[in-house]
């Protein structure tokens, strides 16, 4: 890992994010892992489990992890989605359940290669959002849960 020289690894944790704010029906949620200015954290492991819809007869729901706000398609490193009628579930080395489809990477060894290969780099002007966008028919009232584990790096 050539970008962590000059820098310590200070510590390494784990995060479960659960949200259980609406998330309503053609609207996106965020949440963002910004370290500290003099930080780098890299993602080690990477997990999510968001339930159905409740009633919802169409449309699909999904997550994204980026870079930029607003989620351009040339800056996403992953993304997993999940029919109208299924969760969104992955196992916490970010390959997903049977029921979901992860397109981005489009192959379970590019899904382990982002994650080994130590890609996933937040830092304090770079940070890694989670977006999860709800494009079904009703409000998605049940809470999302973000898995990751992560080492964090301080400048030398």
């Amino acid at each position: 890992m050539s970008y962590t020289r000059g820098w310590n690894l200070i510590d390494m944790g784990q995060v479960a994010d659960i949200v259980s704010a609406t998330v309503g029906t053609g609207t996106v949620e965020e949440k963002t892992i910004t370290p500290a200015i003099d930080e780098i954290w890299i993602l080690k492991q990477l997990g999510f489990y968001v339930a159905t819809p409740a009633g919802s007869a169409s449309g699909t729901h999904e997550i994204r992890l980026t870079y930029l706000t607003g989620s351009p398609s040339s800056y996403i490193l992953y993304l997993i989605r999940a029919d109208h009628a299924q969760p969104i579930t992955t196992y916490k080395n970010g390959l997903p359940y049977s029921t979901t489809t992860v397109e981005i990477p489009d192959t379970h060894q590019g899904i382990l290669e982002l994650i080994a290969g130590d890609m996933l780099v937040a830092t304090s002007d770079n940070p890694l959002i989670f977006r999860y966008e709800n494009d079904t028919d009703v409000d998605q009232t049940n809470a999302r849960t973000y898995y990751y584990r992560y080492m964090k790096y301080r400048k030398v």
